[in-house]
């Protein structure tokens, strides 16, 4: 099972060997100072925005890999009084390649945002990290976790430490 782990500076999404063949992508880094928001969501399918890219879709069993998110600005949408998840293109259920209206966040530039996503939908609660425009190559990781509380928790804490430790010297 996928992992969020802090490793230095890191965020790192680390996948199992069967995970990185799945995804057909390695494990996922991204500065910890482009986190924007940590929250943990019971719904796997709450955090599946846009359409499936690289990687294996299996509906209600596996999601592994890249979706490709363009549409609605979230903050847009939370104005027009649709909540987070209808500003992110959830849907009642998983969607599949080619199926539905694409919406959800939208590039710096208006060109498609991108999501990586590690969901076992049978196994637990999801980990969801939204990260800071043009910080990261992802606009979001969701990770499922068994323990969620205690995996945000500890990157919320090692964003707080690296939003406050005072700068290095020269």
């Amino acid at each position: 099972m996928a992992r969020l782990v802090v490793r230095g500076g890191e965020l790192v999404v680390r996948l199992t060997w069967w995970e990185k063949l799945a995804a057909r992508h390695g494990d996922v880094h991204v500065p910890i100072g482009a986190v924007e928001r940590v929250t943990v969501d019971a719904s796997w399918w709450r955090v599946l925005r846009g359409t499936p890219g690289r990687g294996t879709w299996i509906p209600d069993v596996l999601s592994v890999g890249v979706r490709n998110v363009t549409g609605l600005d979230p903050s847009k949408a939370e104005a027009a009084g649709l909540g987070p998840s209808d500003a992110h293109g959830s849907r009642a259920g998983p969607t599949t390649e080619g199926s539905g209206t694409d919406t959800g966040a939208e590039g710096a530039e208006g060109s498609p945002a991108r999501d990586f996503v590690a969901l076992r939908p049978r196994s637990g609660p999801v980990v969801c990290v939204d990260l800071l425009p043009n910080a990261s190559p992802y606009a979001r990781l969701s990770v499922t976790d068994r323990a969620p509380d205690a995996t945000a928790a500890t990157v919320r804490m090692a964003v707080y430490r690296a939003h406050t430790a005072p700068p290095p010297s020269s």
